[in-house]
């Protein structure tokens, strides 16, 4: 690689670190709304099962498989208290690490990212750690907008936890 194709690379790895730094801190301070217009109106986002962690969404069960709409109604449940199960709100940090990006010759920007995502609610601590696969286009407030992310949890069943109530 030349000095110039480094640097690019490097740019573009902070720059799409810094989307996904702002796009955890609105998920950790419930700022559902703007991480809503955060996406395309076209999106994926999943969240496979840990059984089939490579599973196709066509074929396979997954943990959650929303288009806009759905994802809509989350935040919404989300947001005003009918998600029992976040009523109140848990306190979450999202964390990430191992950035890795690459820009397609369409322009999608795809993303790699390693998380761990914690969520406190009353005295309990659960902890989700796993990767996320992103796609991501260009523009919007933040610079990017998201179109497809899929969080994998590395884990191999979700006890204790037993469901996945929070945003990844």
């Amino acid at each position: 690689m030349t000095g110039a194709a480094v640097d690019a690379t490097i740019a573009l790895r902070l720059e799409v670190e810094a989307f996904l730094f702002h796009e955890m801190e609105l998920l950790d301070t419930w700022q559902l709304d703007d991480w809503l217009a955060l996406w395309t109106d076209e999106l994926s986002y999943l969240i496979p099962s840990t059984d089939k962690p490579d599973g196709d969404p066509q074929e396979d069960l997954m943990f959650v498989q929303d288009d806009r709409f759905l994802l809509e109604q989350r935040v919404r449940s989300l947001m005003n208290g009918t998600a029992w199960v976040e009523s109140p709100q848990s306190t979450t940090r999202h964390m990430t690490a191992n950035v890795r990006a690459s820009e397609r010759d369409d322009g999608v920007v795809e993303a790699k990212v390693n998380f761990v995502v914690y969520r406190s609610r009353g005295s309990t601590l659960h902890t989700f750690p796993g990767h996320s696969a992103y796609e991501l286009e260009r523009g919007g407030d933040a610079g990017f907008r998201i179109r497809k992310k899929r969080a994998t949890l590395d884990l191999e069943e979700l006890r204790p936890h037993g469901r996945v109530a929070i945003l990844l």
